[in-house]
């Protein structure tokens, strides 16, 4: 019975220092993502304000990252006469065509961010517990570091 005792206090000392050594790296990971989410999106007065000029600016940064822009279907979706001030992207894969959809507004900033999942080929996975480990790990973070500085990972 004390060799159980000794096990459990072993075992629980070791959750503790487990704990204690995970809690810096996700403090870390949530401060970082913080920060690059919002230097991200800003300056708004850089926003694009029309589908003819997301447009442009898709194919731009597109040729940029070497993308084909035929492959890409963008969908605009304007709210600057409502009181949506807040801005949402997303990459899908349909068929042989990725596709971006925008809603609220929008920055170069977050069309480059789009763009580089797709460059990394960040779409159309099924969606497992391993994947959102690597969606918010590696993938998240490193299209932030595009969009925001031009980082390439």
């Amino acid at each position: 019975m004390e060799n159980l005792n000794n096990l459990a206090e072993f075992l629980d000392e070791g959750i503790k220092l487990l704990a204690i050594g995970i809690a810096p790296f996700i403090l870390f990971y949530i401060s970082s993502m913080i920060v690059l989410s919002t230097l991200h999106e800003y300056p708004k007065s850089q926003r694009i304000k029309s589908k003819e000029e997301l447009e442009i600016v898709v194919k731009e940064e597109a040729e940029k990252l070497g993308i084909n822009y035929d492959k890409i279907k963008v969908n605009f979706k304007d709210y600057s006469n409502s009181i949506f001030t807040d801005t949402d992207a997303e990459c899908c894969k349909e068929d042989d065509v990725d596709k971006i959809n925008f809603y609220g507004w929008t920055t170069r900033k977050i069309v480059r961010h789009e763009l580089y999942h797709i460059l990394k080929k960040d779409t159309g996975k099924k969606v497992t517990v391993p994947s959102l480990l690597y969606h918010a790990l590696v993938a998240e973070p490193r299209a932030y570091l595009y969009g925001a500085f031009g980082i390439k990972l």
